[in-house]
């Protein structure tokens, strides 16, 4: 029994890997919203995926950034089984500083707008590149390395000069734009997106993008919708985010 909770864990950890790579078929995706809707256990573990992703990217920046540069677009696979090992070595710290976030020592201080969003926007992982990965680069493989090296400058440019760009890439694009804070070029882009059937697996990390935004901008209205959608991924952190505001 114990062997077959171990196996069934696992798989679950792998359900909700390919989901923030967004690589679910369209059945899959189905399933897995009816699921989290339904199981709050399994509910509970994706929002814990994503605050632990956010808190490890947030604690070594620096460190991943350095690490990123090494790699070239062939090695994307084993980036992900680098942050899949992080995620298992650090769970108790990530565990500690979740807490931290969630106890009143952090929600206690009361910060403007443009404070929340630097504390809270932090880019999507590219998840490797969609083709290419060949001998001789290719301007999508470019474009991802500058993207994985937190170049966001030329990440942007070259996601721009695509010639034949998928909704990941202007997804991508739209991320390197608001490190940037570019927001009048990454709004149009998301509002696109948000309404696109092709993206629906992402179509909350749009969302969160584009209540981020606002939130930038000063406007709290669309982090207010995320709030008060209980099943929504980001629903907690905007709860945190509205508490925290003066």
């Amino acid at each position: 029994m114990e062997n077959n909770m171990e196996n069934n864990n696992e798989k679950d950890n792998l359900l909700i890997e390919r989901y923030f790579d967004g690589d679910l078929s369209a059945e899959e995706q189905a399933v897995f919203a009816q699921r989290r809707a339904t199981d709050p256990s399994f509910s509970a573990e994706i929002e814990a995926y994503q605050q632990a992703i956010t808190a490890i990217e947030r604690a070594g920046r620096q460190q991943a950034k350095a690490r990123l540069q090494a790699h070239s677009a062939q090695k994307t696979l084993k980036r992900r089984k680098i942050l899949r090992g992080w995620l298992m070595g650090l769970a108790a710290a990530a565990t500690l500083f979740i807490g931290w976030l969630v106890s009143g020592n952090f929600a206690s201080k009361r910060v403007s707008t443009d404070e929340a969003f630097d504390t809270a926007f932090v880019p999507f992982e590219s998840g490797g590149a969609e083709k290419g990965g060949g001998a001789v680069l290719t301007r999508v493989d470019s474009a991802y390395l500058a993207y994985d090296a937190h170049n966001w400058q030329n990440a942007a440019q070259l996601f721009d000069k695509l010639n034949n760009p998928t909704p990941k890439t202007r997804f991508l694009k739209a991320n390197a734009y608001i490190a940037l804070h570019d927001l009048d070029k990454a709004i149009p882009i998301l509002n696109d997106l948000q309404s696109n059937a092709e993206f629906v697996e992402r179509r909350e990390q749009v969302e969160w993008l584009i209540a981020l935004c606002q939130l930038k901008k000063g406007h709290i209205e669309a982090l207010k919708n995320i709030a008060n959608t209980p099943n929504h991924l980001f629903s907690k952190r905007a709860k945190d985010i509205l508490t925290q505001l003066k």
